[in-house]
C-alpha cells in the first residue's frame, strides 16, 4: 500500500511539475520595452534571491488560471540592465508586477513577498486579467 501511495505522489509531483513550469519565462529588458511600447497587457515577477513560496505560489495561479508570465532575476543582470528595468517599472524584491495596456498603474498594484495564493488570484481579478467566478 506505501508504495502505491509513494508512487501515486510521484506522479503527481510530476503532473503538477510539468503543469507549473512553462508559466513564467525570462525575460529581457528589451522585451519588456516591446510589450510596454505595443501597449501589451502582462504579469512580470521580479527576483534577486530564492523567493520560493511566492513563486510557487505565482507559478500555480498561473497554470491554474491558463496564464503566461515573466521572471526577471536581477542577480542575474548587470547593474545597467536592472536601472533600465527601474527606469521602467517601480518595483520591489521580490515582488509581482501587473502591467495593463503597456503601463505599470502604481506600485500599490504590485503583489509582495508574502502573497498567498488568495491574495495573487484577488489580484488578477482586480486587474482584470481573470474573470470572477460567480
Amino acid at each position: 500500500m506505501k508504495k502505491i501511495f509513494l508512487l501515486v505522489l510521484i506522479v503527481l509531483s510530476f503532473i503538477l511539475t510539468g503543469c507549473t513550469s512553462n508559466v513564467l519565462s525570462n525575460i529581457s529588458i528589451d522585451e519588456v520595452k516591446e510589450k510596454m511600447n505595443n501597449k501589451e497587457s502582462f504579469i512580470i515577477y521580479f527576483t534577486d534571491k530564492d523567493s520560493e513560496l511566492l513563486e510557487t505560489n505565482l507559478k500555480e495561479v498561473l497554470a491554474e488560471n491558463n496564464l503566461k508570465g515573466f521572471k526577471v532575476d536581477i542577480s542575474k543582470i548587470n547593474s545597467d540592465e536592472e536601472n533600465n528595468f527601474r527606469l521602467l517599472i517601480d518595483y520591489t524584491n521580490p515582488s509581482i508586477v501587473f502591467i495593463k495596456d503597456g503601463i505599470d498603474p502604481s506600485i500599490l498594484s504590485h503583489i509582495k513577498n508574502d502573497a498567498t495564493k488568495k491574495d495573487i488570484t484577488q489580484k488578477l481579478i482586480d486587474m482584470n486579467f481573470i474573470v470572477k467566478n460567480s
